[in-house]
């Protein structure tokens, strides 16, 4: 009796964002827009293994059922959506929202905001 082998498991849909130099893509991730119930929530979430990031879809099978394919068809259909946040990320603007940003902008607007305080203390 023949058994088929199992299929492989659906990780999400791998992607690659052009970073800023020294930079990684743990810190370019917009983690806080993916905790449940808050404003601009992201319709998927985002795994890392070994170093690679996989958006991973709610309607993930959990399986890859084509031999040829890195991901299931629901995390498949996340590839424009995950090229428009990458290149959106990078040009926030200064004002933006703090739950918008990443870990790596939010460490830049705190250390603004730390040169510009040390500026009013020597000022007073």
């Amino acid at each position: 009796m023949y058994i088929p082998p199992p299929h492989p498991p659906c990780y999400g849909l791998p992607f690659q964002w052009n970073l800023a130099p020294n930079s990684n893509i743990q810190v370019s991730l917009p983690w806080l827009r993916t905790v449940h119930g808050k404003m601009n929530k992201l319709p998927y979430a985002f795994n890392i293994l070994d170093g690679q990031a996989y958006a991973c879809s709610p309607d993930c099978s959990r399986f890859v059922l084509d031999t040829i394919a890195d991901s299931c068809p629901a995390c498949t259909t996340l590839g424009p959506a995950l090229d428009q946040l990458g290149k959106s990320i990078p040009h926030y603007q200064p004002r933006t929202r703090r739950s918008l940003k990443n870990v790596l902008q939010l460490s830049q607007t705190i250390d603004e905001r730390s040169r510009e305080l040390n500026q009013w203390k020597l000022k007073v």
